[in-house]
């Protein structure tokens, strides 16, 4: 195999194998909250949104496809964080909103998860991190799709 091949298969088996990793930390950081990083992914980004995403950007945004997100969104509501209203703009959608206690859990799931970043990226140095963001933001661009918020 070429050298140059090697190293590609390297970081294409790393990065999907290093989101795995990171997935299990936070299930277990966050695990006496009774949530799973399936269901704090969508909980998060409809906080950061400020409420009323449509169901199909917010799919696009977490990168899961609409019936496994339907089920999870079905969960946060049976849940009492999650409510569903009628889009304005297209009555055939929906815009998800927390409720109070939806955004009381993702503000306690944003400050748990800073608190996992800084165990895991404060012993790496500095412009070894920034390298990695660079790096896997211009693989995201070749590969294709919109530009992903580097605050996730």
């Amino acid at each position: 195999m070429h050298p140059r091949d090697k190293l590609y298969m390297q970081l294409t088996t790393l990065v999907p194998a290093t989101s795995r990793r990171w997935m299990r930390l936070v299930d277990m950081r966050l695990g006496d909250l009774d949530v799973t990083s399936a269901t704090v992914v969508p909980l998060i980004f409809i906080s950061r949104s400020k409420g009323g995403i449509n169901q199909v950007t917010l799919a696009e945004q977490v990168g899961v496809v609409g019936p496994t997100l339907v089920r999870t969104l079905d969960k946060l509501v049976e849940l009492g964080l999650v409510v569903r209203e009628n889009d304005p703009g297209d009555r055939r959608a929906k815009t998800l909103w927390l409720t109070e206690r939806g955004q009381e859990m993702a503000d306690l799931l944003e400050a748990r998860l800073i608190a996992v970043r800084r165990e895991v990226f404060d012993r790496l140095p500095p412009d070894d991190i920034k390298a990695a963001v660079r790096v896997l933001q211009a693989l995201m661009d070749v590969v294709g799709g919109e530009r992903d918020d580097p605050e996730s």
